[in-house]
């Protein structure tokens, strides 16, 4: 009951994080085309790096320790990463900041899970259909050789400490120190703070638990006879949409939009896509930098480097046929998004 407490806790405060800072992949490659910098995205590094760090550790500890699962690059892969990018961009937000807005009340992001649940389904039938092909049987990751396990093991904490400390130096004055876990925005560093260790956590307890690796065994179960997703992961994803309604809720940022219209097709289209390409890959951009990135997976840098071309093509076309694009501002470590016609 103790571990199964701290984990809800431990996804709620992931949740919660993830909708105060507004991190999206999508707005990081939004950034890139509109400062011509990366803030967002080495924000995700940050969020490896607490990541390996938790993980190293556990690993020093238990030379048995196998983190995480690994698969091979293929072109399924790859192809996978581009469709889930292209979906990420059409539903104008990746997995994270889909549950981000659906706990503001923006119902339509129900559009985008149950189209993730939808191309979960359509890559199981285009696999029995042999139209595609499966990612391969996946294999027990053995992390970083031995002999450099110490030498990072110290460049991490080293690492570590001194973000401590310029976190903790460059917080802001107006805010008194205790009030700090709940100020209105998060700031990219913070956050990635928070959610490399949550999930480095829940991931060692658990191995993948995101969302889209539960729908994804959700849609396995009904048509392949594989066993469904453990209950606790259903709580755990769950938690994180608690966190996130929390987090909505004390900034007063949460209204209600249910109303049915075509604003919802988008959203459904982009969640089919991001299912298929989740599956394809494997694994959607939560997985890919929670739980594969650091497994030291070879697919898994390629694949997002794909997802990033993907959502960059679409917000290109975007800008040249309709002349809008998005710009993301991410100065002072605190991100800010504004479209421009």
């Amino acid at each position: 009951m103790l571990v199964l407490g701290l984990s809800l806790i431990l996804a709620a405060l992931l949740g919660f994080a993830a909708h105060r800072a507004s991190i999206c992949t999508v707005k990081a490659v939004a950034e890139i085309l509109s400062r011509r910098r990366a803030r967002m995205l080495l924000s995700f590094l940050k969020t490896l790096l607490w990541v390996e760090l938790v993980t190293f550790w556990v690993a020093w500890f238990n030379p048995e320790f196998h983190p995480g699962m690994r698969w091979q690059l293929t072109g399924l892969s790859l192809v996978g990463g581009v469709i889930f990018g292209i979906g990420a961009a059409i539903n104008q937000g990746c997995s994270f900041s889909t549950i981000s807005r659906l706990a503001e009340g923006r119902l339509r992001m129900l559009a985008t899970i149950l189209g993730l649940v939808m191309g979960a389904t359509l890559y199981v039938l285009l696999v029995r259909s042999e139209i595609l092909w499966t990612a391969g049987a996946p294999q027990p990751s053995e992390g970083v050789p031995p002999p450099f396990r110490l030498p990072l093991l110290v460049i991490l904490n080293a690492w570590a400490l001194y973000e401590l400390v310029r976190i903790w130096r460059s917080r802001s004055r107006e805010v008194p120190s205790h009030r700090l876990p709940l100020a209105h925005v998060y700031r990219l560093s913070a956050a990635a703070l928070v959610l490399g260790l949550s999930n480095a956590v829940l991931w060692n307890l658990h191995g993948r638990w995101s969302y889209t690796t539960i729908l994804r065994s959700a849609a396995d179960a009904s048509l392949l006879d594989e066993p469904a997703p453990a209950a606790l992961l259903l709580w755990l994803f769950l938690a994180v949409i608690v966190g996130a309604l929390l987090s909505a809720w004390q900034r007063r940022s949460f209204k209600l939009e249910y109303q049915l219209s075509r604003a919802w097709l988008p959203h459904l289209l982009g969640g089919t896509l991001m299912g298929l390409g989740a599956a394809m890959t494997p694994g959607g951009n939560d997985v890919l930098i929670f739980h594969s990135i650091p497994s030291l997976s070879p697919h898994a840098l390629p694949a997002y480097g794909a997802m990033l071309l993907g959502i960059a093509v679409v917000l290109l076309l975007v800008r040249l046929v309709k002349g809008t694009r998005v710009r993301v501002s991410c100065d002072g470590d605190v991100c800010r998004e504004e479209v421009i016609s």
